[in-house]
């Protein structure tokens, strides 16, 4: 029995993962032996500070309301004679909270966006003890949005939203560091992807009616190198052009308002 091993895409694109992290992706996720790791994408600081901060306050206002009481039963009240029980009961809650809040902060963590040169892959915790994996192929990538609000212009991050076609679900991902950043190298790792399958350098699994017949799938037809940069390059200006439209469009929203 022979084993067909599929040609890598060609892509500038270097990958940003180390040995370690290649290898523990790899066996974690459903990948070719060809498949190559370009990135894997995490939320920012900002997303495990922001639970932090909530238990935080809870353990604030717990600490004043309880000195509040206690200092208004100091001159003999009937809460005199268990002040310290209270304190110690006090002292305990707030460290329970704070332990339940390292929760969701690891489920958070548990969270990423891998990015391959053949597909997307995300990892999803939504408790404890269940995990999920989604994949979708670069070919079945439409477009990749980037929402910011306030805290996200102030601390650099933003909400990733890559659309797929059909009835498969969108890839929601939030508070994203170098949010912009992933959004480009998830469109030119797609833009890549979709010209080597259509200049016949991939197999395709698709089984619909084809736009159009290969003479001979055993030879694919040759690429001009300058005509494939071209190309390209003209996906590049076409995306900077939306994303500076974009940014107009913002910017006069924002005026309006």
């Amino acid at each position: 029995m022979t084993t067909e091993t599929k040609p890598n895409v060609p892509h500038k694109l270097q990958p940003h993962v180390s040995a370690s992290d290649d290898r523990k992706w790899r066996q974690r996720l459903p990948m070719g032996e060809e498949e190559v790791i370009l990135d894997v994408y995490r939320h920012h600081w900002f997303a495990y500070a922001s639970v932090f901060f909530v238990a935080a306050s809870a353990v604030l206002i717990l600490l004043i309301l309880v000195s509040v009481l206690t200092g208004s039963n100091s001159g003999g009240g009937a809460l005199t004679h268990y002040e310290d029980a209270i304190l110690a009961g006090t002292i305990l809650f707030s460290i329970i909270i704070l332990l339940f809040a390292l929760i969701p902060i690891w489920l958070r963590a548990q969270e990423k966006i891998i990015l391959s040169d053949d597909s997307l892959y995300q990892t999803l915790q939504p408790s404890l003890f269940a995990g999920k994996i989604s994949q979708v192929s670069l070919s079945h990538v439409n477009d990749v949005t980037v929402r910011t609000d306030f805290f996200g212009t102030v601390f650099g991050y933003g909400n990733l939203t890559i659309e797929t076609p059909g009835e498969q679900d969108n890839f929601e991902y939030s508070v994203v560091a170098n949010a912009h950043e992933a959004a480009r190298e998830i469109i030119e790792a797609q833009e890549n992807y979709v010209a080597a399958l259509q200049s016949g350098r991939l197999p395709t699994t698709f089984t619909g009616s084809p736009a159009y017949t290969v003479p001979n799938p055993q030879v694919p037809p040759a690429i001009d190198p300058q005509e494939y940069a071209e190309f390209l390059e003209f996906q590049r200006m076409k995306r900077h052009a939306n994303e500076r439209r974009k940014q107009q469009n913002q910017q006069q929203n924002r005026q309006a308002q």
